[in-house]
């Protein structure tokens, strides 16, 4: 519906349309990837890859080969691949919901420059657009 109709201020969110509303999936989700993957490392599993919807990557396959992960559009058309290595991946869209991040879906939201300059913050993160 678009960002343009979300009025907010420190304590409240409005909608100008009804029917609106906001999923905070974008945080939790890859927050709570990244947690699991760091829990089985603490348990020494050096090989992993967690997709719950927010994909983290660690090691590699069990053939010795490097994780691949799929990006698909929100009607679930596969748009690209990539080699997350010991990384996470995120991906967003203004109108979809599947696999936001909370740094991917802000970057959606502003130009190119700002999104260099918050991406560069962030050690071993990159901007990868595929669609």
């Amino acid at each position: 519906m678009g960002w343009q109709t979300v009025r907010f201020d420190a304590r409240t969110v409005r909608f100008d349309r009804p029917g609106m509303a906001l999923t905070l999936n974008g945080v939790a989700q890859g927050y709570i990837t990244d947690r699991i993957a760091d829990q089985l490392a603490t348990q020494g599993f050096g090989d992993v890859l967690v997709d719950i919807g927010e994909v983290a990557a660690r090691g590699h396959r069990g053939d010795g080969a490097a994780w691949q992960a799929g990006i698909a559009a929100p009607d679930g058309q596969l748009v690209g691949r990539v080699t997350p290595g010991n990384r996470a991946l995120a991906t967003s869209a203004p109108m979809g919901t599947l696999m936001p991040d909370g740094l991917s879906t802000a970057l959606c939201l502003v130009d190119d420059t700002t999104a260099d300059r918050a991406v560069a913050r962030f050690e071993g993160a990159r901007i990868e657009a595929v669609a």
